[in-house]
């Protein structure tokens, strides 16, 4: 009985990842049939694109995960799946000493200076970094992406 519940188990969690998998590879199959390149910049007609983010914490006296927005896609062949989020927002904000209004309602100069980090392949992030929780953030993107396609 044991055995059996064991395999049923273990099946499941291949299905799972077999599906994460497949969820991953159709959404890297978006970015690249739309040339390499999804920007994802919230505005009041479309909503935002979170992921999670697993976070440090030293005493585990707070949350160990975090969600962010996703500003854009960008797919780079034989790199693999990149995303710009809030992190990389700060760090552009830090390089060009610019201070973003707001992520969630971005004003003329938050989108000018979102669409120049953008063009950086500086200010993304690999999607396989494993600070990324990919279950979650996967069907956030999916479940959203379709409004900015």
């Amino acid at each position: 009985m044991e055995n059996n519940l064991i395999a049923k188990a273990q099946s499941a969690l291949g299905n799972f990842m077999s599906a994460r998998l497949e969820a991953q590879n159709a959404l890297i199959e978006i970015v690249k049939e739309k040339g390499g390149f999804i920007s994802t910049i919230p505005t009041h007609d479309k909503c935002e694109i979170r992921v999670m983010r697993a976070v440090d914490s030293y005493d585990c006296s707070e949350d160990t995960t975090k969600s962010e927005t996703v500003f854009g896609f960008r797919y780079i062949e034989n790199e693999g799946l990149f995303i710009c989020t809030e992190t990389c927002l700060e760090n552009y904000e830090y390089d060009h000493l610019y201070d973003f209004f707001s992520f969630i309602a971005p004003d003329e100069g938050d989108v000018e200076n979102i669409n120049k980090a953008l063009e950086d392949l500086a200010y993304y992030e690999n999607f396989d970094n494993d600070e990324f929780i990919k279950s979650t953030s996967l069907i956030s993107i999916l479940g959203s992406i379709a409004q900015y396609i």
